[in-house]
């Protein structure tokens, strides 16, 4: 195959991943605008997970990535979420399940 031919499945795998992420960014978002609320009306990282439905550790690093740059949106903090479990998987560590 030539560098000048189109690979049509690896096109459709790269956008199906892409759309696949960036709807994961967008849960997340979601997900941490909540735990930003419950924080700051007092609830613990406990309550706040078993509110929520999610592991302790999660919510945790959540609260750890907002307290690294408390003026980061929720788009970009689920974006550093979603990156550090990637890089925990790809370490073979997995804290946070989907």
């Amino acid at each position: 195959m030539s560098i000048y031919e189109y690979n049509e499945e690896y096109v459709k795998k790269t956008i199906y991943e892409d759309a696949l992420t960036e709807g994961k960014v967008t849960v997340r978002a979601a997900m941490i605008a909540s735990i930003k609320k419950m924080h700051s009306k007092g609830f613990s990282s406990e309550e706040i997970a078993d509110l929520l439905d999610q592991e302790k550790e999660a919510v945790e690093q959540i609260l750890e990535l907002i307290e690294e740059d408390p003026h980061a949106d929720n788009l970009t903090i689920a974006r550093k979420a979603i990156e550090r479990e990637s890089q925990t998987e790809k370490a073979g560590i997995h804290t946070v399940k989907d």
